[in-house]
C-alpha cells in the first residue's frame, strides 16, 4: 500500500523527512488585530514505514464515509457525497472540483457561495489556501436527521473532509473524554491591581456608616434552645469563632439579651467551617426596606459596543457593612463556649440583600461601565484605554468606600466574561458554556422530580431558544397533576431535541435604545412565542404554553393573545417603543377567506360558510379591517 501525505499546499514537501509524521494545519482568520479569530484544520497521517520500523501492525490511517447532501438551489436532491473522517478538524471543506460537479464549471454557478471575505485559509507554512466562498448543505448519516454544514469551498487537490464539529452532529464519532474548558486559561488574576492596591484586595472590607436593624411593633422577643454540636468538630468551631473575635466580625457577649437565635455550620470542600446565623423568629420579626436588585433585563444594554471585560468578586461583601450597637445585641445566638452576637451584617438575615445591594448600589454610583449584581461587579469598555480607566475609577472608589475584593475571583480585561449565567461579548450574550455543557450531560429523567429540575434548568436558558413552548409542550404535559409518569420513546425525542436546541453558539443583541424595533409574534395551537429584533438580530425570546381554555381560541385570537402577553412582558422589560404593523411575505389562505368575507359581509346563516371560518361566527360583528389588518374589537 502506497501512503501518500496529505497536505492542503505542495510546498516544502522535499524538506520532510519521509519517516516523520505529516501534520498540517490551515487557519481561518478574520484580521490580524489583538483578538484575531482561528479555526485550525489538521490533518495527520502516520508513514507506514515508520510504523514498521517499531514492529508494531500499522492501524488504518484514514477513515471515509458517505453522507447524503442536499446541495441548495439544485431540483435534484439525491446526491451522495463520499468524506474523510478528520477529528482534529474544526470545519469541513468541500474541494472546488466537486462543487463544479453539483453546479456545473459556469461562473453562475458561483453565485450560490456565500462570500468568504472576512475568511483567509492559510497552511502550516503560511500559505494562503484559495477560498472561493461558503455553502450551508443539509446532510445526513444513514437513516439519522437532516443536518445543517457550513463547508469551505477550497482549491485543493484532496476529498472533502467533514470535521469534529459536524462528525459529533452527526453521530459518526463519539467523544469518550472530557470537553476542555476555557476558564482557566483565559482567566488572568488582578495582580497588577493588587500591587497598585493592596489595601483592597483579599481582607475583610470595612464600609462607611452603620447598618440599623428595625424590629416591627408589638415583636416578642425569642430565645432559641440551645444546638448540640459534635465533639470531633468542637475545636475547629472553637478556632473559628475566636478567628472571626480577632477579625471583628464577632465578640463575645455577656450582658442579658431577649433575642438570641441558633448557631449553623456547615463544612466546606476545603475542611473548614461556614458559619452564620438560624435566625428563624428574628427574621419574621424584622422590618424589610425592600431595595430593587436591577434585572439582567435592565443592566444587558450597559454592555452595549464594549470590547474588554473583567470581573471582580466583593470579598465577604456582607462583611463590609457595620451594625449599630442596638443591631449586634439582635444578633446574639449561643454556642458551646457562650453567646456571640456579630459586629458585622450577617449571612441570613432577611435585610441583609437588600441593605448590600442599597449600599454597593451608592458605592457605584456614578462609574461608567461598572455593572454590579449582589457582589458580582462587572467592568467594560469599548476599547483597552476605555477599559483601563473605567477600572481605575472603581479601584479608586474602593478605596475611598472600603470595598475590597477577592484576588482569586477576579479575572481582568478579557474578550468576554461570564456574569450571572451569561456569556457577555463584543458580539452579544451567550449562554455560560458551563451551563450548556451541565444541560448536555443531564441523564433521561426516571420521574417527575427529575424533569422539574431539568425543566427548570431549560427555563433559565430559554431566553435564548425561539420557539420554547412549542418545544417543551409534550415535557410540559407529563408533569401535569393528573398524568401518569410513563416515559416512552417520544419524550425520549422531545428531552434530546430539546437538550440539543441549547448551545454555546446562540447569540442576542444588545438592545440599542436608538435603533427601531421589531416585535415578531406567532401562535400555535399549544403556545405563543415572540422574537424582538433590532437589525435583523434577535434582542430576545419568550414563550409561554397555552391553557387548555386558550387552545380552544381561533387562530386569530391566539395571534392576538400573542401581540397583547407579549407586549406587557417586553414592556416589563423596561423596552419603550411604538408598534408598526409589518405584513408577512406569505398570506394565510384562511385569514385571506375571512378579509374578503368582512369585506363581502356575512352570510345569513352559518351553514352558508367554509368550515374553517365557522369558528368566527358567534363574534363575527366585533370583527373589522383596518389599513388590512383584522381587529377584534379593540385588539
Amino acid at each position: 500500500t502506497r501512503n501518500r501525505y496529505q497536505s492542503y499546499t505542495n510546498s516544502r514537501k522535499d524538506y520532510k523527512r519521509k519517516d516523520e509524521p505529516s501534520i498540517n494545519v490551515v487557519d481561518t482568520t478574520k484580521d490580524d488585530d489583538e483578538y484575531a479569530y482561528q479555526k485550525h484544520f489538521y490533518s495527520i497521517t502516520i508513514s507506514a514505514k515508520c510504523m514498521h520500523s517499531i514492529h508494531v501492525k500499522p492501524p488504518r490511517d484514514e477513515a471515509y464515509t458517505t453522507l447524503n447532501v442536499k446541495p441548495p438551489f439544485l431540483q435534484r436532491h439525491g446526491y451522495t457525497l463520499r468524506l474523510k473522517i478528520d477529528t482534529g478538524a474544526s470545519g469541513n471543506t468541500l474541494p472546488l472540483r466537486t462543487f463544479r460537479q453539483m453546479y456545473g464549471t459556469s461562473t453562475q454557478s458561483m453565485e450560490h457561495l456565500k462570500p468568504a471575505s472576512n475568511v483567509k485559509l492559510t497552511s502550516y507554512t503560511g500559505d494562503v489556501i484559495p477560498c472561493f466562498g461558503i455553502i450551508n448543505m443539509p446532510c445526513q448519516y444513514k437513516e439519522s436527521r437532516w443536518t445543517s454544514a457550513k463547508f469551505y469551498v477550497v482549491d485543493v487537490p484532496g476529498p472533502a473532509v467533514v470535521g469534529l464539529p459536524t462528525c459529533e452532529l452527526l453521530s459518526l464519532v463519539t467523544v469518550n473524554v472530557d470537553a476542555m474548558t476555557e476558564k482557566k486559561t483565559m482567566r488572568r488574576r488582578g495582580s497588577k491591581q493588587k500591587r497598585k492596591y493592596p489595601d483592597q484586595f483579599d481582607k475583610i472590607g470595612s464600609f462607611t456608616g452603620t447598618a440599623k436593624l428595625i424590629l416591627k411593633e408589638g415583636a416578642n422577643p425569642f430565645i432559641d434552645p440551645p444546638r448540640k454540636c459534635s465533639i470531633h468538630i468542637k475545636d475547629k468551631l472553637h478556632n473559628e469563632l475566636n478567628k472571626f473575635v480577632n477579625q471583628g466580625v464577632l465578640r463575645k457577649v455577656e450582658e442579658h439579651t431577649d433575642w438570641c437565635s441558633s448557631l449553623a455550620f456547615s463544612t466546606k470542600k476545603d475542611g473548614s467551617l461556614r458559619i452564620c446565623l438560624d435566625p428563624q423568629k428574628l427574621n419574621a420579626s424584622l422590618k424589610r426596606c425592600p431595595h430593587k436588585i436591577p434585572t439582567l433585563e435592565e443592566l444587558n444594554p450597559k454592555f452595549a459596543n464594549a470590547k474588554v471585560f473583567s470581573k471582580l468578586d466583593a470579598k465577604a461583601g456582607y462583611w463590609s457593612i457595620h451594625l449599630d450597637e442596638e443591631s449586634q445585641i439582635l444578633t446574639t445566638f449561643r454556642s458551646p463556649f457562650g453567646r456571640y452576637c456579630w459586629r458585622r451584617l450577617p449571612f441570613g438575615l432577611s435585610v441583609s440583600q437588600d441593605l448590600f445591594q442599597a449600599k454597593m448600589d451608592q458605592i457605584l454610583e456614578g462609574l461608567h461601565g461598572v455593572i454590579s449584581i449582589a457582589d458580582d461587579v462587572a467592568v467594560c469598555g469599548v476599547d483597552k484605554e476605555d477599559h483601563d480607566r473605567n477600572l481605575i475609577s472603581l479601584m479608586e472608589r474602593a478605596t475611598e468606600t472600603g470595598l475590597v475584593f477577592n484576588s482569586e475571583k477576579c479575572i481582568i480585561k478579557q474578550q468576554s466574561i461570564s456574569f450571572f449565567g451569561n456569556l457577555y461579548t463584543d458580539k452579544g450574550i451567550r449562554p455560560d458554556p458551563a451551563k450548556v455543557q451541565a444541560i448536555q450531560k443531564v441523564p433521561t429523567p426516571q420521574s417527575k422530580d427529575d424533569l422539574h429540575r431539568f425543566m427548570g434548568m431549560m427555563n433559565y436558558l430559554s431566553p435564548y431558544i425561539p420557539k420554547f413552548a412549542d418545544k417543551a409542550h409534550s415535557l410540559r404535559g407529563l408533569l401535569r397533576n393528573d398524568s401518569q409518569w410513563m416515559w416512552d420513546t417520544d419524550y425520549q425525542k422531545c428531552f434530546e431535541d430539546l437538550k440539543s436546541t441549547v448551545t454555546v453558539d446562540a447569540c442576542l443583541k444588545y438592545y440599542n435604545p436608538t435603533t427601531t424595533l421589531t416585535l415578531e409574534v406567532d401562535a400555535s395551537q399549544r403556545g405563543i412565542g415572540v422574537a424582538l429584533v433590532q437589525d435583523n438580530r434577535p434582542i430576545a425570546f419568550g414563550s409561554k404554553t397555552l391553557t387548555e381554555c386558550q387552545s380552544r381560541y381561533s387562530n386569530i385570537e391566539r395571534e392576538m393573545l400573542a401581540i397583547v402577553l407579549q407586549r406587557m412582558l417586553i414592556k416589563a422589560q423596561g423596552y419603550n417603543y411604538s408598534i408598526v404593523y409589518c405584513p408577512g411575505n406569505q398570506k394565510d389562505p384562511k385569514l385571506s377567506a375571512l378579509k374578503e368575507i368582512i369585506h363581502q359581509g356575512w352570510p345569513d346563516r352559518i351553514q352558508d360558510l367554509p368550515k374553517d371560518l365557522r369558528s368566527y361566527w358567534p363574534f363575527r360583528d366585533e370583527l373589522a379591517i383596518e389599513a388590512g389588518v383584522v381587529f377584534k374589537g379593540r385588539q
